[in-house]
């Protein structure tokens, strides 16, 4: 079983704070991230949704460490995404909230470079 902050992963063991933080910035070169997905809808005057997510991508093997981001925020989405890899995501206004107070309190403290 892989551990994470010194015990074994379950769900009563919280991950250290910077845990999630660290496994974004980790995931960062493209795989963990904060974007926005624009879908067309007929539901808006411009025929467009847009929509803002926060997302980590990982392999399928590693779908306990997207459990673990999900457990922390109680909140979000694993789906699968391609063969081999699985995406975490959190699409509603209302949970970006809780992830986006996370990442005010324990900042990315990476820089993406174009």
């Amino acid at each position: 079983m892989h551990t994470l902050c010194n015990a074994q992963c379950n769900n009563s063991i919280k991950p250290h704070p910077w845990f999630v933080t660290g496994l974004t910035n980790a995931c960062a070169a493209g795989n963990g991230n904060f974007t926005l997905g624009f879908y067309k809808s007929n539901d808006y005057k411009m025929g467009y949704q847009i929509q803002g997510i926060f997302k980590i991508t990982m392999h399928k093997k590693d779908y306990y460490l997207l459990q673990t981001v999900q457990d922390w925020f109680a909140v979000g989405k694993i789906t699968k995404h391609g063969d081999t890899t699985l995406q975490y995501a959190v699409k509603p206004l209302v949970d970006l909230q809780r992830v986006i107070l996370y990442f005010d309190n324990y900042p990315l403290l990476n820089e993406k470079k174009p």
